[in-house]
């Protein structure tokens, strides 16, 4: 099964929403709290998913990975990332 990711990434002074594996924009919002909340809606639509998050310049700022226990509970973690991962 393919894992879904979702993207939260800088479009000049808006946020888009995309899923990594399409070639366009899902939405853009005004404001980044909107679009990650747009994200989360869609990431939590799904059993398993990721969402990421990019700053200003293209680097991954923020991973949440979504996954459904067995008792089929959906769990959100956040993964840390080194500084050195952050480079996109």
């Amino acid at each position: 099964m393919k894992i879904p990711c979702f993207k939260v990434m800088p479009m000049g002074r808006r946020w888009g929403v995309t899923e990594r594996s399409l070639d366009w924009v899902l939405a853009v919002f005004d404001d980044l709290d909107f679009a990650i909340d747009y994200a989360r809606a869609l990431a939590t639509a799904s059993d398993e998913a990721i969402l990421d998050r990019e700053d200003e310049l293209g680097r991954l700022e923020m991973r949440h990975v979504f996954s459904t226990d067995n008792a089929g509970n959906l769990r959100m973690s956040t993964v840390d990332l080194p500084p050195a991962a952050r480079t996109v």
